[in-house]
Formats: C-alpha cells, sequence, structure tokens
C-alpha cells in the first residue's frame, strides 16, 4: 500500500513539473488579409513555427483559429502569395 502512495505521488509530481512545459507554444503570426495568418517573414523549422514548414504551420495556426483544415495545395499557394 504504502509502495503504491508513494508511486502515484511520484507520478503526480512528475506530471505537474513537465505538462506546463510541454503547453508552452509559440507566438501565433500576424493576420493578414482576409483573416489568414502572415507566415512570410517567419522562418521555416524553427522554434516560431513549432517546428514545422510554414506550410504546416499556416495550417496548423488556421485550424487552430477556424477549426477547419486548409488542403496543403492550399496553404502552400497562400505562402507563395504572401512572399510575393
Amino acid at each position: 500500500m504504502r509502495r503504491t502512495l508513494v508511486f502515484v505521488l511520484a507520478t503526480l509530481i512528475m506530471a505537474a513539473v513537465t505538462v506546463p512545459v510541454f503547453a508552452q507554444t509559440a507566438p501565433k503570426p500576424a493576420q493578414g488579409a482576409g483573416g489568414v495568418p502572415n507566415v512570410a517573414s517567419l522562418t521555416p523549422f524553427t522554434a516560431a513555427t513549432s517546428y514545422m514548414s510554414l506550410a504546416g504551420y499556416l495550417r496548423y495556426v488556421s485550424y487552430d483559429q477556424t477549426g477547419q483544415w486548409l488542403t496543403r495545395a492550399e496553404a502552400d499557394r497562400m505562402v507563395k502569395q504572401q512572399k510575393q
């Protein structure tokens, strides 16, 4: 019984310490025309894009804001338009 209690307490302490570390997120990019996040000024595969490509990060942020996923082709097209 004592072993189980120690194990449970140790697990809860570990969870309390590690969960806030994983919950940290990169700041959201500025909104561009039409409410689409502007990712053109970001560098791909860095902490600012959560180590994703620009198209992948655009898809992720758009989903986070709207609840709907962009297709990869749509995201690629939007990134190209933003870079022009």
